[in-house]
């Protein structure tokens, strides 16, 4: 029974099954490696979506970070800028002020020297004025007694009488 031709075409068959089998095999592997690359493929995708969605997201989150640290810094800055400048004018009116008050009380100080001086000139022409006041008296008293002197003895009536004395410089003037 066991014939040779037989046992030829079943060893055939079973080849020939034994190789679809392998070729089906093959090609279910090819599938399911296709179906995971693909699968793979498709998450990859997404998953780059999703980076590049949050990468996009954290980049728009980074520059409006960035745009606002950039206009407290200056807005800190200006604020620091303008306190430099409140500071720089308080210390210029400062001086300014403080020059203003030297100065009134260097004027002052001037104006009571020159005062001062005024009240000694002035206390000093009254000394001269009551020195040539009792000189004048004096000499008029002298004139006096000389012109009474004269009229005792009885000189001759056009005598020379002493010359009157100057105020100002106690010089004999002609009358």
């Amino acid at each position: 029974m066991n014939d040779p031709a037989v046992e030829k075409l079943k060893k055939q068959m079973d080849e020939l099954l034994a190789e679809k089998a392998m070729r089906e095999q093959q090609s279910m592997q090819e599938y399911i490696q296709k179906t995971t690359l693909e699968v793979a493929v498709q998450q990859t995708a997404e998953v780059v979506r999703e980076v590049q969605g949050q990468a996009q997201l954290d980049i728009e989150i980074a520059t409006v970070k960035a745009e606002i640290m950039a206009q407290e810094k200056a807005e800190r800055s200006q604020r620091e800028k303008k306190q430099i400048q409140d500071q720089t004018r308080l210390e210029v009116e400062r001086e300014f002020a403080l020059k203003l008050a030297q100065e009134k009380a260097m004027r002052e100080e001037l104006i009571e020297t020159i005062r001062e001086e005024f009240r000694e000139k002035e206390r000093r022409a009254m000394e001269l004025e009551e020195i040539i006041q009792r000189i004048r008296h004096e000499a008029e008293r002298k004139a006096y007694h000389v012109h009474s002197a004269s009229s005792i003895g009885t000189p001759h009536p056009t005598a020379r009488r002493p010359p009157p004395v100057s105020v100002f410089n106690m010089e004999p003037r002609a009358i």
